[in-house]
């Protein structure tokens, strides 16, 4: 039998609770002298009664005053001039626009001109010397 088991041995029948072995201490408790309780079943969720929920409180409404605390006062005039810069914006782009498609009806061709003329062009400090750089 092992030193711990001969300490556990005497102690128990000697009728002590708590011995000490090697400093640390221990009880004369045995593992199977504790019944073990069996876990309860947990029921399914059909037979469970459904949870209530308790309403929350509503917050008070604020009052007209605080609600409108944060906006700024904009008179008609001046809400009607912003829509207006707001459509004069848009039209003044829808301007720009049909001008820069009646300039350049084809602006795929446009781009793989300047592509191909890229390729033919010198470049930089190169282009003083007389080399020619290709882009690729």
């Amino acid at each position: 039998m092992s030193a711990f088991k001969s300490a556990f041995a005497a102690a128990r029948k000697s009728g002590k609770k708590v011995f000490s072995f090697e400093g640390k201490r221990y009880t004369t408790k045995l593992a199977t002298s504790t019944p073990k309780t069996a876990p309860t079943p947990t029921p399914k969720p059909s037979q469970a009664a459904p949870a209530v929920k308790k309403p929350r409180p509503l917050a008070a409404a604020p009052k007209p005053a605080e609600a409108m605390a944060g906006v700024s006062k904009q008179g008609l005039a001046s809400r009607v001039a912003q829509g207006v810069a707001v459509g004069q914006a848009a039209v003044d782009s829808k301007k720009r626009r049909d001008a820069a498609q009646a300039a350049n009806p084809n602006p795929k061709a446009t781009i793989q001109k300047m592509m191909d003329d890229m390729g033919k062009k010198t470049i930089g400090a190169k282009a003083r010397s007389g080399l020619k750089i290709a882009v690729k």
